[in-house]
């Protein structure tokens, strides 16, 4: 996918090293196959935020581990790597959501992530897809937005406007500001991170389901997570049929999502 003209400004998105230099090191280093666990765990042991940050989130209801889990170590021995990566995952994304100050418009931003990163966990686990990449597609899947509110904060809160009103949807909204969407930002930034093939189809496709089909079925989920956390969460209508029969899901299955995720995106909420 070739770079557009007035997507340029991502090629400077290293200005995001406002975020500590520790969190920028461990993020590369998970997307480094060739980097061990061990020196991750050592790299994170090294930022008291990020390890107060995991300890938390190994101890909320997320992961329902009984016993407190009290060092890195102990966290990645109980929960695994993956887990892990999950979760330092979460941590990025996180800070990147508060560089410039907690505002209204950035928690909007970050809770909807999350919880559709809690929505596509279960999800997963229903149709027995990768649960943890399903998690970090979820919490990645509108990054896009978060860049383009961070180069320009008025323009994108016009955006926003718009869409709050129901006048229209962001893809429509962006075109018309920006001549551009959240979508192919987000696809450039995470090719410039050099994230995984399907993380950047799951940004690419999350608002276009039916181009999934032949594809990694995270996408379609991650997809029905977004329209999970819009009727659920955020009280906006959408029709769920397609993804049940997509998905191979009944109502009930969506039912049993719903009283297994509110709870635990409440909590999160509060924590993160």
């Amino acid at each position: 996918m070739k770079l557009e003209k007035g997507l340029k400004f991502i090629e400077n998105i290293d200005e995001l090293s406002a975020m500590p230099a520790i969190a920028l090191d461990v993020m590369g280093m998970l997307n480094d196959p060739f980097v061990s666990v061990r020196d991750i765990v050592n790299k994170t042991m090294l930022d008291p935020a990020m390890v107060s940050y995991v300890l938390k989130s190994c101890n909320s209801p997320l992961y329902g581990i009984r016993s407190e889990v009290t060092s890195i170590p102990i966290a990645v021995n109980l929960l695994g790597y993956t887990n892990l990566k999950s979760i330092l995952m979460a941590y990025f994304i996180r800070n990147l959501y508060r560089l410039s100050g907690k505002n209204e418009i950035k928690v909007k931003l970050w809770r909807h992530s999350i919880a559709v990163a809690v929505f596509s966990k279960n999800i997963a686990q229903e149709i027995h897809a990768d649960v943890d990449e399903s998690y970090v597609a979820g919490l990645l899947h509108d990054i896009g937005k978060m860049v383009l509110y961070l180069d320009d904060n008025l323009k994108y809160e016009e955006i926003i406007q718009l869409v709050d009103s129901g006048t229209m949807n962001f893809i429509t909204a962006e075109k018309k500001s920006l001549e551009f969407t959240h979508v192919d930002t987000g696809y450039f930034l995470l090719e410039k991170w050099k994230f995984s093939q399907l993380l950047k189809d799951v940004v690419l496709f999350h608002h276009d389901p039916q181009m999934f089909l032949g594809k990694n079925k995270i996408i379609g989920l991650v997809a029905f997570a977004d329209q999970l956390t819009h009727v659920f969460m955020e009280k906006r209508f959408d029709n769920l049929d397609h993804f049940l029969e997509t998905l191979g899901l009944k109502e009930k299955d969506v039912d049993k999502l719903v009283e297994t995720s509110l709870p635990t995106i409440e909590e999160l909420y509060n924590i993160l």
